[in-house]
């Protein structure tokens, strides 16, 4: 009867090159310490790709512009949109974080993926599902903010930040 022995690798974590490839060489000198008619050996070998996404801003404002009419209107609508440009490997598609840096705003209504969505103070998550695997997707966000009680009209910093991580399985 022959013997059989398993060797299976699997890289959830990138590891050294280095390390893999002294695996492989133990790997093979156990298949070849042994004479051929005595024992038969198999290596599996398998690598898990973790799945990326990375964010480039194009562009966007460096700036926000409330005036006077702005705040009795209450609301703000910014003329130009965000360009980014997004890439990712996941096979599922994207979250894109939409995160506040001051607190200019009750809401704001991010256009431009899919629909219209409002998120609140807290800024939030937009998610967006494949409906075929792109490797890279340009897309230009619109925003309108609900101005907060209290925000006098000026020139202020950009009041929001982005990040974007892989969708994965749950």
């Amino acid at each position: 009867m022959k013997k059989r022995s398993f060797l299976a690798v699997s890289i959830g974590n990138p590891l050294p090159l280095w390390l893999l490839l002294a695996v492989f060489v133990l790997a093979l000198a156990c298949v070849s310490s042994t004479g051929a008619a005595d024992a038969q050996r198999i290596l599996l070998v398998s690598a898990q790709v973790r799945a990326v996404a990375r964010l480039e801003s194009q562009t966007a404002p460096a700036v926000l512009e409330i005036t006077p009419e702005d705040v009795r209107r209450g609301w703000l609508e910014v003329a130009d949109p965000v360009n980014l440009r997004i890439s990712s490997n996941s096979r599922q598609g994207y979250v894109l974080n939409v995160l506040p840096m001051q607190a200019l705003f009750t809401s704001v209504a991010v256009a431009g993926l899919d629909g219209e969505v409002t998120l609140g103070p807290d800024g939030g998550e937009l998610v967006q599902r494949w409906q075929q695997a792109r490797p890279v997707v340009d897309v230009a966000l619109r925003f309108r903010f609900q101005i907060a009680r209290g925000v006098a009209p000026g020139v202020y910093p950009w009041p929001l930040g982005f990040r974007v991580r892989p969708l994965e399985n749950i």
